[in-house]
């Protein structure tokens, strides 16, 4: 498993491929969008099953709390 930093780097990644996407600059050049559009699939799986880990790890802690609680 990568490292989380790394992990939420290729988050930032993933999320600034986005914004560039709907660039008129990046439209209007095919090549650099096929490129980034490329990029942004290759890292799209990643991202969803990162962002499930921390719905799970998320999830994990409010168990764990719940579990300690006296009521």
């Amino acid at each position: 498993m990568l490292p989380l930093d790394k992990l939420e780097d290729l988050c930032v990644r993933h999320a600034r491929l986005e914004q560039l996407l709907c660039d008129p600059d990046v439209l209007s050049d095919s090549k650099r969008f096929m490129d980034l559009n490329k990029e942004r699939a290759e890292l799209s799986e990643v991202v969803s099953s990162y962002s499930e880990y921390k719905k799970v790890q998320a999830q994990l802690n409010e168990d764990r709390e719940a579990l300690n609680d006296p009521e």
